[in-house]
């Protein structure tokens, strides 16, 4: 009788729930964590895709990326940020754009960004 062979274990590939995985550990490690404005800002989370907000894909990626120590993740956080920053610029120079709540909510998101991700001097 020959012993079987012992296969290491499947290696899954997380890549394509990557979005996912950021903004649920931003969510329950941050998000549910603030003193002000937790439930007006859980509320809307999950209405906010990353096309109309990037900054919300800024804040995710870079907080994930800072805690678990992974600067490739932190610099598509970066990549975002600036993707972000260009979206709220365009969005301001529109004169019907700029009284959105989407700019208001980016603004939060990216306000949140500075006050969390940057460091402090």
């Amino acid at each position: 009788m020959a012993l079987a062979t012992i296969k290491p274990p499947l290696e899954l590939d997380l890549s394509a729930f990557e979005e996912q995985i950021q903004a649920t550990f931003l969510v329950v490690n941050y998000l549910s964590n603030l003193e002000f404005g937790r439930r007006s800002v859980l509320e809307i989370w999950g209405t906010m895709d990353s096309a109309r907000y990037p900054a919300k894909r800024a804040l995710e990626a870079t907080f994930f990326g800072r805690i678990h120590d992974r600067q490739d993740i932190s610099d598509t956080g970066a990549l975002w940020y600036g993707k972000s920053l260009r979206k709220l610029a365009m969005d301001l120079n529109d004169p019907i754009e700029m009284c959105s709540t989407a700019v208001l909510r980016s603004t939060i998101v990216l306000t949140m960004y500075e006050v969390r991700i940057t460091p402090f001097p």
